[in-house]
């Protein structure tokens, strides 16, 4: 049995890591001292405000780590709350980490996409950018009207030509499969993308303006146009950006804004002495630390890479352990990192205005909560009365199916969670029992597959949502019967002819909705959602095929052949089958066409 009096007899009085465990062994808490014998002593000493009051009545056991000095202590404990994720530790709740260019070097003709994290698989990795995913995504776009890189998944050697897809067609990618473009272009293309995002703005404009100049003295005026439209491109990503410091300098700007148990850090970064992106973290203070040190927890999370680590780092109020974090960003970098505190000047007048937008980012957050929590509690409550449930439905199920066509059939599942999202619960499906336009039939296999289980299922619902009416009610109805499960409550949602949520239907017939708007407006999200992630799933399939198609290396077949073609048979394993006579009845496809389609599928008979 852990005995607290006679292990805080052993403590050493040395740096290191200590861990606070519950009854259970779960840590609750981590921490770091310069010196473990006293720091540890403290909770079992004096007396404490409420909430540490509560965190020491649940400590029942502990560990400590020693370390050769309070650096290592500090990298130890950054690493071990984040592993462990301790409920009274201020937490980094936004996981979403810096992305990455991935531009895969062993292809002929590289691609360059963004990834979360670098893999071991041969490709170079730029990054981690200061930039979130989305902006970075529609910066790589914009650099890619002027600079044509290929977008698919075509092996490519230089050696085969094959026909151009969509993207070269509509000029967003410069042909590369077609031998459009030499190997030595398209690699000077990507190399202009890379320097950009690297910070050389300045010398791509140099270079392709030097290119303009030789082209325009040479009469290119067709060169010399296009690159002058690749010049505007690139200065209209570049003319966005803010500029705050004259001296060019790279600046991260850390502002925090707290009310009761919440704070709001607002993160914005200054490259090249421009303000290239920002990003706000919303903290819950459960200990109700000062801001000092929600600050300071922090910025020992946050900096983890030392590619993300600025020459300065301005705060609007100082951490206890600056000078600790500046020696330990120091030597990870290899270069002095300074925290400063600025009182007056220019670096105060950004600070302030990043310091603002921290406090609105905040209020808006809860008022958007508050809202989201209003409507829920509404909807959860008007369900209850409606479909006369024994209790408010903690865990709702919602099903949709999307298709194109009756190729790519697929349904989609979300889950909320008391009238809250539970994205990690939510599920897709690929229709494999019909190859029709038959949403019944397609609603029945998705729920059977989902109550396969039967009674021992996982997570039952306490009721389940249905994009549909009168019939897929019905055909739900019998897949749970046959499940034995037809206690578990069902509805349909049913949308008016400007396809909004109008009502719920259930299997004894129609709900009266009058009054009860409150619960329309909840049911309405979970509509819009399940809808959202079912055809999201569908057009992601539908894109995947398209671009891959059989079809785009059959002569005379372009993007609206296809899509034609896609119509009328549904699939390609349909088209192939077809005859030439059979073929000839679509749209646009003349004789010699459907000729080159049968035989291009046919060729070995």
């Amino acid at each position: 049995m852990f005995d607290i009096r006679e292990e805080l007899k052993t403590l050493p009085e040395l740096p290191g890591v200590y861990l606070m465990k519950n009854a259970s062994g779960k840590i609750i808490y981590i921490g770091k001292a310069r010196v473990l014998k006293n720091r540890v002593k403290q909770y079992f000493t004096g007396t404490h405000d409420p909430k540490t009051s509560a965190l020491v009545d649940r400590i029942k056991s502990f560990e400590y780590i020693v370390t050769d000095n309070e650096v290592e202590a500090l990298i130890l404990e950054s690493t071990l709350i984040k592993k462990h994720m301790p409920y009274y530790n201020i937490l980094l709740k936004d996981d979403k980490s810096f992305p990455y260019l991935r531009v895969d070097t062993e292809a002929y003709f590289p691609t360059v996409t963004i990834v979360r994290r670098p893999a071991e698989d041969g490709a170079k990795y730029f990054g981690p950018f200061h930039i979130s995913a989305t902006n970075l995504n529609r910066t790589l776009n914009i650099l890619k009207k002027a600079f044509p890189i290929r977008s698919c998944n075509k092996q490519l050697d230089g050696k085969d030509i094959l026909r151009p897809c969509l993207n070269y067609h509509i000029k967003k990618c410069a042909g590369a499969c077609a031998g459009y473009i030499s190997r030595e272009e398209y690699l000077a293309y990507v190399k202009h993308i890379i320097d950009f995002f690297s910070g050389k703005h300045e010398d791509i404009v140099k270079s392709l303006e030097k290119e303009m100049l030789e082209a325009s003295d040479d009469l290119d005026f067709e060169k010399a146009a296009d690159l002058r439209d690749k010049i505007g491109l690139i200065k209209s990503v570049t003319e966005r950006q803010k500029i705050v410091s004259v001296g060019g300098e790279d600046e991260d700007y850390i502002a925090i804004y707290s009310e009761y148990d919440l704070c709001c850090i607002a993160v914005f970064y200054v490259r090249d002495g421009k303000v290239s992106d920002k990003r706000e973290f919303i903290q819950k203070n459960i200990l109700g630390e000062p801001i000092e040190t929600v600050l300071d927890s922090f910025m020992k999370q946050y900096y983890t890479s030392e590619t993300l680590v600025p020459k300065t780092i301005v705060v609007n109020v100082e951490p206890p352990d600056s000078e600790l974090i500046q020696k330990w960003l120091s030597e990870m970098t290899g270069r002095s990192v300074t925290i400063k505190v600025p009182q007056r000047g220019k670096k105060k007048e950004m600070i302030d205005m990043v310091l603002q937008n921290a406090q609105i980012h905040l209020k808006n957050t809860c008022l958007r909560q508050s809202n989201a929590r209003m409507i829920a509690e509404e909807g959860l409550h008007g369900l209850k009365e409606l479909l006369d449930l024994e209790d408010i439905p903690v865990r709702i199920e919602a099903y949709d199916v999307s298709n194109f066509g009756s190729s790519h059939i697929v349904a989609g599942r979300i889950v909320y969670i008391n009238g809250k999202k539970e994205p990690s619960q939510y599920r897709r499906y690929k229709i494999r029992g019909t190859d029709s336009q038959d949403d019944y039939l397609s609603m029945s296999e998705v729920l059977r597959r989902r109550f396969k289980g039967g009674k021992d299922s996982e997570d039952m619902p306490d009721l389940i949502l249905i994009d549909g009416g009168k019939g897929h009610v019905a055909a739900v109805s019998k897949v749970l019967r046959e499940c034995g499960l037809s206690h578990l409550k069902i509805a349909g949602m049913v949308k008016d002819d400007k396809h909004k949520t109008a009502g719920l239907i259930t299997p004894e017939g129609p709900v009266d909705m009058s009054g009860h708007m409150p619960v329309l407006r909840f049911l309405s999200g979970i509509q819009e959602e399940t809808h959202r992630y079912a055809i999201a799933y569908s057009r992601l399939l539908t894109e995947k095929a398209m671009r891959e198609s059989a079809l785009d290396d059959i002569p005379g077949i372009g993007p609206t052949r296809k899509k034609a073609l896609l119509k009328a048979f549904q699939s390609v394993d349909k088209i192939k089958k077809a005859s030439t006579e059979e073929l000839k009845k679509v749209k646009g496809i003349t004789e010699q066409v459907a000729e080159n389609i049968y035989h291009y599928f046919n060729e070995d008979e």
